[in-house]
């Protein structure tokens, strides 16, 4: 459980905490439960863009166009 005061990073690490226990258990089924459907569905945007995301600086690959479109996005 997390909490907090309004614009502390609450869901900013609930979204982190979810990336690594997925990399770290690919096994695993995560559950995040949440009282709404918009936040449902924006953490749910969130998770899924920190997924796609390189785990390090050094592993994007800027000689792609998908690089170049991501990063004037």
């Amino acid at each position: 459980m997390i909490r907090g005061v309004a614009g502390s990073g609450k869901t900013l690490i609930l979204v982190w905490r979810a990336k690594l226990l997925s990399k770290a258990h690919p096994e695993w089924k995560i559950l995040v439960l949440c009282y709404n459907i918009s936040l449902a569905n924006g953490i749910r945007q969130m998770i899924n863009q920190k997924l796609s995301e390189p785990e390090d600086l050094w592993d994007f690959d800027f000689t792609t166009d998908e690089g170049v479109n991501s990063i004037t996005n």
